[in-house]
């Protein structure tokens, strides 16, 4: 485990990784009377929810985010006999923490090579979401990449609902 956070601390970014975190609820309340709510995304282990909610559970905080996972048979890298990264965490963590406790994050596949990665989970997926392939007889290579990406959306948040995950995280 990485660095241990306590209830009490405000939390900021290590150099050992950069984290995406929020201030654990110490016990208090606001003045509305609701609580705060925090969690931990722990970019080194995203794609194994049980190790990062133990943590999160460990360190005060009430969830933690992964990366979901793009379902088999939906990419291109199943269709051409390249190996799919299955999640052995899906069955080992029960359906109460992945409905209460566990924040989806959408990333780009593990298959697809990242050309500008500036260390933002998705942004590949969104850029070729958002490109405009133009004539798609002139380039069908980024049609077919819309193509597939729309695919591994839809076909993540049909898996993040099936898992009754409550929130998503969407790249922008």
């Amino acid at each position: 485990h990485p660095q241990h956070i306590h209830k009490q601390n405000i939390i900021t970014p290590t150099t050992q990784s950069e984290r995406v975190t929020a201030m654990a609820n110490n016990g208090s309340t606001n003045t509305s009377g609701n609580t705060f709510i925090g969690g931990i995304f722990l970019p080194e282990i995203a794609d194994d929810a049980v190790t990062s909610l133990s943590y999160a559970r460990n360190d005060g905080f009430e969830y933690c985010v992964t990366e979901l996972p793009v379902p088999p048979g939906i990419s291109s890298a199943s269709a051409n006999g390249g190996a799919e990264v299955v999640r052995t965490d899906v069955t080992r963590l029960e359906s109460k923490w992945w409905s209460t406790s566990v924040v989806g994050m959408v990333a780009d596949p593990p298959h697809w090579d990242i050309v500008d990665d500036d260390g933002q989970p998705g942004n590949e997926l969104i850029r070729a979401l958002t490109t405009n392939p133009g004539n798609v007889s002139k380039n069908k290579a980024v049609g077919t990449k819309k193509d597939e990406a729309e695919k591994i959306l839809w076909g993540v948040m049909e898996w993040a609902s099936h898992m009754n995950i409550p929130a998503v995280i969407l790249p922008s």
